[in-house]
């Protein structure tokens, strides 16, 4: 599954993701968790994107 946004471009997906992994990220440690992917694809829905079929 990938996500997609109506009228979006690869730049809008680009920043909003690492917009979303910095505010759901707690560290650089590299451990990412099933909680930690669930904020970030959370905090991606909020600003308009959703699961699309690749």
């Amino acid at each position: 599954m990938a996500l997609g946004k109506a009228g979006a471009t690869e730049r809008d997906y680009t920043v909003d993701l690492n917009q979303c992994k910095t505010a759901t990220y707690p560290d650089t440690t590299g451990m990412v968790t099933n909680e930690g992917v669930r904020r970030m694809f959370a905090c991606m829905e909020s600003k308009g994107w959703s699961k699309v079929a690749n």
